[in-house]
């Protein structure tokens, strides 16, 4: 009887490391989103807003190009050749002292 519990100890304390080495070689996956809600200047890290404002500004529009990605176990915007197109193209739309015509600029950034 005690051959018996000596060797479901045994295993229990086998399942135990066991399940510690998965933890250490699979971690739970880090938490990459967008941090602001609007602008061009795109940021990505572990704590997401958890709501946004519903006004609308320039560059909004852009945010469909924005994606965050983890490389080497840092969190950051992926490169994307259309959103740098966008941001910059709608960052010469903030020149324009008219916000009307500033908002009809980036429409036309977004429909290129």
């Amino acid at each position: 009887m005690k051959k018996c519990v000596r060797s479901f100890v045994f295993a229990v304390l086998i399942l135990a490391v066991l399940a510690g080495v998965v933890l250490i070689a699979f971690p739970s996956p880090q938490k990459c989103e967008l941090l602001n809600c609007h602008g061009t200047d795109f940021q990505c890290g572990p704590n997401p807003p958890e709501a946004c404002t519903a006004i609308y500004m320039l560059g909004d529009g852009c945010r469909k190009y924005a994606a965050c990605e983890i490389v080497a176990g840092n969190c950051r915007l992926a490169e994307n050749p259309l959103l740098t197109e966008c941001i910059s193209c709608t960052n010469s739309c903030n020149l324009m002292h008219d916000p009307m015509a500033a908002f009809d600029c980036e429409a036309a950034c977004l429909n290129k």
